[in-house]
């Protein structure tokens, strides 16, 4: 009776136990079995889903921060409400002077 049986990494004694120290590397191949090719596409495909997942769920954890049509919306809001503190700083310079503007702009901050 054959006592070898053939695994991926090439052909074993049956006769040894599986948890039997080896005195070669372990990353060797053996018995004439061809290393497997890396698949870098398959690699950065699944790079690219475990980054879209994570996105999705940061997006649903925190929207304001993670979401980006939160984060733009608030981009947009912050600008319309610093333009109108312009308007306002320039209505304030304009009607009270100088004085009164650095004032207001000394309390704001």
């Amino acid at each position: 009776m054959n006592t070898a049986i053939r695994f991926r990494i090439g052909r074993r004694s049956l006769k040894r136990g599986r948890g039997r120290r080896l005195n070669r590397y372990t990353t060797r191949m053996l018995g004439g079995a061809r290393r497997p090719r890396i698949n870098h596409l398959g690699i950065a495909l699944k790079l690219l889903n475990q980054y879209v997942s994570r996105a999705e769920r940061l997006a649903r954890k925190d929207p304001d921060q993670f979401d980006p049509a939160t984060v733009e919306r608030n981009c947009f809001e912050t600008l319309r409400q610093r333009e109108r503190e312009l308007e306002f700083e320039a209505a304030l310079l304009h009607v009270y002077g100088p004085d009164v503007a650095t004032a207001q702009r000394q309390q704001s901050n």
